[in-house]
Order: structure tokens, then C-alpha cells, then sequence
């Protein structure tokens, strides 16, 4: 087997040996750990490399050892489904090592489990190994102390320490907005898959807590990054949200940081339009209907309306 593990900042790129992808001039890697046959290894180091830097450490590296260490993801290409993993420093259960396999071929995942530099030899009752869709998470099940620095990945509901999808960020209602309508717009960054897997799916959670142990709303979309919620949320209320992306695979990203926003007490609804015609019989000059001017949680008068037509994406 040939493997490295490397650290992309910012970055989670596939890499294998002799094969490594374009990046920009501002990127840098952190070699992670490689050994050779003759068991000399290169121990990592803080010192952050240009790609071009890292190709030149890949040479020489192990065939049929695995070490897992400096906590990061690890990527290997190989057509054996059976190795030899080491073990190196504490855990806590229900922390994880993360493998890629790059050429996706394996169905079954077997592993001689030992840890470095003892005599003590950790059965394969000490973890469970999922996979799925080419990524094996080794996950600590039992509350005896086994070895490996995980350094930041972790599991949680069985969802490996991999960003495979970027976690996407909310755009809008930022966080703290207040006066937002019963029936907001949510909208979250663009969608980005490391392998270049297309989205599905979204979910979005809204929740009266910052833990989500109430959610009032979860809603499952095509593969939007912006959701207008249909039903309406209570007025002059908190509200927590969050998203996250799904791809072709069924793999999804991590749920994004929660945002809050408070409802408005009263406010103006928003209107809905009709247009002459739509959707394939628009005339030239067509005519254009609104709904009623009403507020919700209170009244006013109806003072003006503002009009915009778009035609690719400027306002005409």
C-alpha cells in the first residue's frame, strides 16, 4: 500500500503519491507522517509547504503499514483490503480516525489493530470501522483507553470527521436580525463537494433553541441554497437556524453554525404577483397583479408600491 496524509489549510483535497492536484500560489500543506520499508519515517511538522514542497518528501512510503497520526484525514490507493494499523496516543470514546480510499474499490475492511512503541495488542472489539462511499471511519466504542491522535476529528451520529462537503455558512437573516417577516428567505453559501459530486438535497432546521432540541420546522428541498418558508413561524418570536447540503451519494455536510433571528411584531405582508399570461403565453406588454396591501399583528395604509423587472439579472 502506498500512503501519506497530508493537511491542506483551509483545504481538504484527495492526494495520492506522485499524483498531486493544482493549487493556488497562496495554498500550503503539512506533511502528516510517511514511513518507508526500512522503517525510517518522516514525524510531521508545523511548517507549512508548498504543494510542489510536499511532492518532493512522497517518496519511499510504506507498503503495507498504516499509521494513523497528527490528526488528520488520511488518503491511501491501494488494492488490498487488509493492514496493519498503529495506534498512537489517548482517546475518548466516540472520537474517530478518518481513510479515504481514492480508488473506491474496496466492499469489506479488515485491520490488525496493534499500538506503537508497547507490547499491547488492542482487539478489533475496540472500535467499529464504517464505510461509506470510499471513507472508513475507525470509531472508539468500548471506555478502556486506546491509542491515536485525533487531533479536531471527531463523529457524531455516525458521520465521519471528513468535510467531503463544505459546511456551508448562512448568508441571510444574519445572525441577530430582528423585524424579520413570519415568512423569511433563507440563504446559505454556494455548495461545494470535494469531489466534485453534485448536490441533491438541503435541509434546514429551524429551532426556538440554540441546541435544536425543539425544532419547529425541519424542511428537506432539492439542491437550493436559498429556502423561502411556506408555512409562517409566530410573530415577535427567537428563532434558531441552520442548514446542510446533500450530494448524489446520500453523504451530507456538517449542519452550519446556527443563526438567530426575532420576528417582527407587526409588519407589512409580503405580496404575491401575477403576471399576464404566464408561463408561456406572457405578452409584450403584459399585465402585472398584485395581491392586497394587508399587515400582519397590526394596520396602516397602503402609501405606495415599488415595481422592479429583471431581465438577466439587471434591473430594466
Amino acid at each position: 500500500m502506498k500512503m501519506y496524509g497530508v493537511d491542506m489549510r483551509g483545504k481538504f483535497h484527495v492526494q495520492r503519491v506522485a499524483t498531486l492536484p493544482t493549487f493556488s500560489v497562496e495554498d500550503r500543506g503539512r506533511l502528516i507522517y510517511v514511513e518507508d520499508e526500512d522503517g525510517f519515517y518522516y514525524g510531521g511538522t508545523d511548517d507549512w509547504k508548498t504543494a510542489g514542497g510536499l511532492g518532493k518528501i512522497y517518496e519511499g512510503v510504506i507498503e503495507n503499514d498504516m499509521i494513523l497520526r497528527a490528526g488528520n484525514v488520511y488518503f491511501f490507493d491501494t488494492t488490498s483490503n487488509s493492514f496493519n494499523v498503529f495506534l498512537e496516543e489517548d482517546v475518548k470514546a466516540g472520537e474517530s480516525v478518518v481513510v479515504v480510499d481514492l480508488a473506491g474499490t474496496f466492499t469489506t475492511f479488515s485491520v490488525t489493530v496493534n499500538r506503537r512503541s508497547t507490547d499491547k495488542i488492542l482487539g478489533q472489539n475496540s472500535y467499529v470501522c464504517n464505510y461509506d462511499n470510499g471513507i472508513y471511519s475507525f470509531i472508539k466504542t468500548n471506555t478502556a483507553e486506546w491509542k491515536v491522535d485525533i487531533g479536531g476529528l471527531t463523529t457524531s451520529g455516525g458521520q465521519s470527521g471528513i468535510n467531503v462537503i463544505e459546511t456551508p455558512t448562512i448568508i441571510s437573516p444574519v445572525s441577530g436580525s430582528t423585524n424579520i417577516e413570519t415568512s423569511p428567505t433563507l440563504e446559505a453559501s454556494p455548495y461545494f463537494n470535494l469531489y466534485g459530486k453534485a448536490m441533491q438535497i438541503s435541509h434546514w432546521q429551524i429551532s426556538t433553541d440554540p441546541e435544536f432540541e425543539t425544532v419547529v420546522q425541519y424542511i428537506a428541498t432539492g439542491p437550493v441554497t436559498s429556502y423561502t418558508l411556506v408555512t409562517p413561524l409566530a410573530q415577535n418570536t427567537l428563532y434558531y437556524w441552520r442548514v446542510r447540503y446533500g450530494d448524489i451519494d446520500g453523504t451530507f455536510s456538517y449542519w452550519s453554525n446556527a443563526a438567530s433571528f426575532t420576528t417582527a411584531d407587526a409588519f407589512v405582508a409580503t405580496p404575491t404577483l401575477t403576471v399576464e399570461g404566464f408561463p408561456d403565453m406572457v405578452p409584450e406588454t403584459p399585465t402585472l397583479t398584485t395581491s392586497a396591501f394587508s399587515v400582519v399583528g397590526g394596520s396602516d395604509t397602503h402609501q405606495l408600491t415599488d415595481w422592479e423587472i429583471r431581465l438577466a439579472g439587471n434591473i430594466v
